[in-house]
């Protein structure tokens, strides 16, 4: 049959036939497959469409689309957060949710990263008042729909357009069909049921909401800036990346780890997962690496030395077996291997004896850099299971207390031996010889470069960081201010381990901030330097050791009973060294730390004695009633008076401080007499 439909009264012919004479490509059938109405009345000649439409070409096209409405509900694929601030802060919105597609929410965080603190703190202003709730989902989504209200009416959108700079009037060409909905309209309350219903089917389980994260690091850092809080939002904002950037770390230390037969076998090959360019370029800059599609190939032997690691060692304690695996020289290591009553014996002795120098040495209070000392080493000796330890807490006080393990700084004069006591205990861990990082001209980036390190390579050896300057502890600014506050409190959870650091500096760590977070000991004295201390120091950091061997496996017998919870980080190593001096049959030295040296010595009241009753280095008198002190400079004024209790009243002008209650100074001062308490220390210290 042939059919004319060159005019409309021919295609009315058309419509009048049943469906069986018409070709079955001429039939119109509806969506859900039903045929459509053939007889029904031709068209009008004009149309009431429930809908308008538009083309936006233009700015204002878009304005006029979107302004006047104070909510707006949406989906749409792709969203720029910061032009959200606009609808706020120009067009006078209230509330805004937004769902956005597969994967877009992550993507949002790394395009962050070069937008100002200000900026993002605005935005989370919104979205911790409930104003904005942004929705990121798994799920594929390729919607467009937004639903505008007011007081009159809402506005139901659909068409082409994002909510972008792009769509909204950068000369990108957009169409949209749109309904205006009143309420008591009966159609149009249904019409409006039903495309909210459409709307919220788009949320299922596997949506979540954008910002979480940094309303969660609000709460947990509460004490830290916005400014602070947001550089380590953004700092962590590659999660992904850092994720897969630790399994590599993870999988190429347990490769290098492993035994072999064939100390030829020097080649690591490894598939990895995606990660960004700028870690690849760390990879190949520090280890050496080769890529080639999704393999990266090092050398065992560059893995397994400390300089390819910002100086630190990688250090793996393998749950299975108990054995801890330390990279040394090009090689693993196992450093908790078996040993004999009488080389633990030795072993504790030669400790005693790089302590008992103090004895020669010039000292103010020498019974408490004794305790100080030995306590460094029993700390670093413990540093290797802290995130046990922190997993443990977490358990329990995770809601009430998120602090981690604390970090463990020794004080001190320059050139008076801290440097090679973090020798000594690298040694003691070791039983190689690793120099401690040196952070005598650390820049900032710098900082940021060893933090990230110690984040993402999972190694347990305490780090030792010597010669921190005066810019990275005091000052308005403080540069570790902000590593040391978000370092356990940020992105730690209990499948992640995080190294401690002990650091030594000619600065007293100053600060709030730094109160809860790290340890402090004085390491205020001047040992002699002489021929028999020179050759003391080669010898024992040349002789084999085993205290940490024994240790350590006892303490991982002891992870294996499991460990409860306590305040005091150290109180189950103060038990498993104690245990080890009567295995060996010794008696713990009069030193030696039961509990906190701080607990028994007060290190404040020890400095400002020595300051002014030991050194006489602050000029002293008493004149109506006060106590005024001469400093010879302005900066030692302020760190005298950094020390003293909040009980103390004082004032200052110039190089003068004044106490003006002289008895709870007096009071303050004879704590820090040690000296004089030196043989009551001896009877409460001896076993």
């Amino acid at each position: 049959m042939t059919i004319d439909t060159s005019n409309r009264n021919n295609l009315s012919n058309i419509l009048d036939h049943s469906p069986d004479d018409i070709p079955k490509e001429m039939i119109q059938k509806t969506l859900n497959g039903q045929v459509a109405n053939t007889n029904a009345s031709p068209p009008p000649s004009t149309v009431n469409l429930p809908f308008k439409t538009s083309v936006l070409k233009r700015r204002n096209q878009w304005d006029k689309l979107f302004d006047g409405f104070t909510t707006m509900k949406a989906i749409s694929f792709v969203v720029q957060p910061v032009f959200l601030l606009e609808y706020f802060e120009k067009r006078g919105y209230k509330s805004i949710e937004l769902l956005v597609g597969k994967g877009l929410t992550e993507q949002y965080k790394d395009k962050m990263v070069d937008t100002k603190w200000q900026t993002i703190d605005n935005l989370h202003s919104h979205v911790d008042s409930g104003e904005l709730v942004l929705w990121g989902t798994k799920d594929l989504v390729h919607s467009k729909l937004y639903i505008l209200e007011n007081d009159e009416y809402t506005r139901v959108i659909t068409g082409s357009p994002n909510l972008s700079y792009k769509a909204s009037g950068s000369g990108q060409t957009e169409i949209v069909l749109y309904y205006d909905l009143y309420p008591g309209v009966t159609a149009h309350e249904a019409a409006l049921k039903e495309f909210e219903r459409m709307y919220a089917s788009h949320f299922t389980d596997k949506c979540s909401k954008f910002m979480d994260d940094l309303a969660e690091l609000f709460i947990d850092l509460d004490d830290m800036s916005p400014k602070e809080v947001i550089r380590l939002w953004k700092t962590n904002s590659q999660s992904s990346d850092l994720r897969g950037y630790r399994v590599i770390y993870d999988e190429l230390s347990a490769e290098a780890m492993r035994e072999t037969m064939d100390e030829e076998d020097d080649v690591i090959t490894i598939t990895i997962p995606k990660i960004s360019p700028s870690h690849k370029k760390v990879l190949t800059e520090t280890l050496g690496a080769k890529f080639e599609n999704s393999d990266l190939t090092i050398s065992r032997k560059k893995f397994l030395n400390a300089t390819s690691h910002q100086g630190i060692p990688q250090m793996k304690l393998s749950e299975g077996t108990g054995q801890i695996r330390i990279g040394v020289n090009g090689k693993p290591k196992i450093v908790n291997g078996s040993y004999t009553k009488e080389q633990l014996r030795q072993s504790l002795i030669d400790i005693e004896r790089y302590i008992s120098m103090v004895d020669s040495a010039s000292c103010a209070a020498p019974e408490y850099v004794k305790m100080s000392m030995l306590e460094s080493i029993l700390f670093a000796f413990a540093a290797p299971f802290a995130n046990h330890w922190l997993r443990n807490k977490r358990q329990l006080t995770n809601y009430s207390n998120r602090r981690g393990p604390r970090h463990l700084l020794l004080i001190g004069e320059g050139f008076n031996g801290k440097t090679t006591f973090l020798r000594y205990i690298n040694w003691l861990i070791s039983g190689s010889h690793i120099e401690p990082v040196d952070a005598k001209k650390f820049t900032s980036q710098e900082w940021t470069n060893l933090f990230a390190h110690m984040q993402t390579s999972g190694t347990m050896m305490p780090v030792m960081v010597d010669d921190i300057k005066k810019r990275a502890v005091q000052g308005k600014t403080p540069v570790l201010e902000p590593f040391i506050k978000s370092y356990f409190e940020g992105e730690w959870n209990d499948k992640l381990t995080y190294p401690l650091l002990l650091g030594s500096s000619n600065y007293s760590i100053e600060g709030d901030w730094a109160k809860s977070r790290v340890r402090r000991l004085n390491f205020d004295v001047q040992f002699s330097g002489n021929e028999s201390d020179e050759i003391l120091i080669s010898n024992l950091i040349s002789t084999e050791n085993v205290a940490f061997s024994a240790f350590s496996s006892s303490y991982i017998s002891k992870l294996a009973m499991g460990i409860e919870y306590n305040k005091d980080e150290l109180h189950d190593a103060r038990i498993v060294l104690e245990n080890l001096y009567e295995e060996a049959g010794l008696k713990p030295p009069n030193y030696f730390p039961h509990t906190l040296p701080e607990d028994h010595f007060d290190v404040d009241a020890i400095y400002c004695h020595s300051q002014v009753r030991k050194h006489k280095l602050v000029q002293e008198k008493k004149r109506s009633g006060v106590v005024i002190l001469t400093f010879k400079g302005y900066k030692a004024l302020h760190e005298f008076r950094s020390r003293l209790p909040q009980t103390i009243k004082s004032q200052y002008n110039n190089q003068e401080l004044i106490i003006e209650n002289p008895e709870i100074y007096e009071e303050f001062l004879a704590k820090g007499n040690i000296m004089k308490k030196k043989s009551f220390f001896s009877r409460v210290f001896k076993r």
